[in-house]
C-alpha cells in the first residue's frame, strides 16, 4: 500500500534540493522511498533499519 508522498526542499550549499519522501507497505514492512525532484530514487530506508539497535 502506497502512502501519501511528502516533498521537502533543503538548502544545501546555496542550492535548493528537493526531494519526495514516499511511505510504502509490504507484507511485513515498512519503507520510505526517498526520491529526488527528476523521480530517481536515491535510497531507501526501512522502518526496521530505523529502530534497529546497533
Amino acid at each position: 500500500m502506497k502512502l501519501t508522498a511528502a516533498e521537502y526542499s533543503i538548502g544545501i550549499g546555496g542550492a535548493n534540493v528537493s526531494f519526495v519522501c514516499i511511505p510504502y507497505w509490504d507484507d511485513d514492512s515498512f519503507y520510505i522511498f526517498v526520491q529526488d525532484s527528476t523521480g530517481t530514487e536515491m535510497f531507501k530506508v526501512t522502518w526496521e533499519g530505523l529502530f534497529s539497535d546497533y
